[in-house]
């Protein structure tokens, strides 16, 4: 595995990073803190290119589709993204759209999506996504109860206070081990700026792959060194969750990560993780067996 690009504060102007290199977090692991910074700018980003918010969102829970496997949830994923991006091109819409995959104990792995999509597109979005996840499952979603495949909600696209609510619930997996620190060295726990929204940290649960993504057209390539998108920076508190003008802000307005030297993340002992590798192995052998019955 490649080691990170270096968080280190004192060589970063805020500005002019190197394109550091996004790693798949390991099995179990939380949301570092370049995912967090990528999810925040790539949103920011969206919102100044497009001057609305992204607000669309979009829950798959892919166990009552029977698609459970780590890896089907994510081929599902990828295809259902993929179909997304063919279906903005086909209208001549952005795709500006963050995922983040998680389990949960109900409803097992789930994806999250935040979509920046504009108000006349949303009834024939609404159409699209249960045809697109029928069509990806081979199962019709379920729709009746208090657990559906899919639950989708829109916005009128200028309702930032419901964005940020909905970005900080999608990082609520970061590790609690991350401490921002602005100029000023002071401290800043991610918990308490994700409880201004009133969104709290817990683990993200087990899954064997990627984590969060952001659509290539509000990735790091396209932000560019013009934009203020650092590889683990944060703005601070009074900002990270504001409708300011991104190009009024310095860099004496963001924080950096700092590590403490005592990890308080809970470590899985080598059974544990042994149990936890079984389990996945024989979720995807009997997906496997699944799909070679199903494939005519």
């Amino acid at each position: 595995m490649n080691e990170r690009a270096d968080p280190a504060v004192t060589e970063i102007d805020g500005f002019s990073l190197p394109r550091p290199s996004w790693l798949q977090p390991e099995k179990g692991g939380y949301l570092t803190p370049e995912h967090v910074a990528n999810a925040y700018w790539a949103v920011a980003y969206s919102n100044h290119m497009t001057r609305r918010t992204m607000s669309v969102h979009v829950d798959v829970a892919w166990g009552l589709a029977g698609v459970k496997a780590d890896y089907f949830v994510k081929k599902a994923t990828q295809i259902l993204l993929e179909r997304y991006r063919h279906w903005c091109k086909l209208r001549g819409e952005p795709c500006h759209h963050l995922w983040v995959i998680e389990r949960g104990k109900r409803l097992g792995l789930h994806t999250h999506l935040l979509i920046g999509l504009h108000y006349t597109y949303h009834q024939a979005f609404e159409n699209w996504i249960f045809s697109a996840v029928k069509g990806i499952t081979g199962v019709p979603p379920i729709t009746n109860g208090t657990e559906k495949t899919i639950r989708t909600d829109y916005g009128d696209g200028y309702d930032f206070d419901r964005q940020w609510r909905r970005l900080a619930y999608m990082i609520k997996g970061a590790s609690p081990d991350f401490v921002y620190r602005d100029r000023a060295k002071s401290p800043h726990h991610l918990s308490q700026i994700l409880a201004q929204k009133k969104r709290y940290l817990r683990h993200p649960g087990a899954y064997s792959y990627k984590r969060l993504g952001v659509s290539h057209e509000i990735g790091f390539d396209q932000r560019g060194r013009n934009f203020l998108s650092t590889s683990t920076a944060l703005p601070i508190p009074r900002l990270i969750f504001s409708d300011r003008p991104i190009a009024d802000w310095r860099p004496d307005d963001l924080m950096y990560p700092f590590t403490p030297r005592k990890s308080i993340m809970p470590e899985i002992d080598k059974d544990t993780q042994e149990q936890i590798d079984q389990v996945a192995e024989a979720e995807l052998m009997a997906d496997t067996l699944r799909a070679m019955q199903l494939d005519p």
